[in-house]
């Protein structure tokens, strides 16, 4: 997807360019993230894989600190999208 569309979800001006590397490793992170934990291939015309990725990349640039604490589990949105996705028949397979 477009930067400027991860960054408008994630509330950060289009000026500020100094995390745009970082906002693009995110979302290539977490579509590798959500086909293996899915089995299914990623497509962006598929809107809840969009949003999923989206609220994946959400929540790690949000919480980039290193912690062990419960903090860092993915939300249960996440996890309910992910599940659908992997149980779904519709979304092609890897």
């Amino acid at each position: 997807m477009e930067l400027s569309e991860l960054k408008n979800y994630l509330r950060v001006e289009e000026s500020m360019t100094v995390d745009d590397g970082l906002i693009g490793g995110l979302e290539e992170s977490a579509i590798n993230y959500l086909e293996r934990q899915s089995g299914k291939r990623y497509k962006e015309s598929e809107p809840l894989m969009k949003l999923c990725v989206m609220q994946i990349v959400a929540h790690w640039y949000d919480n980039r600190q290193q912690t062990a604490t419960a903090t860092n589990e993915l939300p249960h949105m996440i996890t309910a999208l992910i599940r659908h996705i992997a149980m779904c028949s519709l979304y092609e397979v890897l």
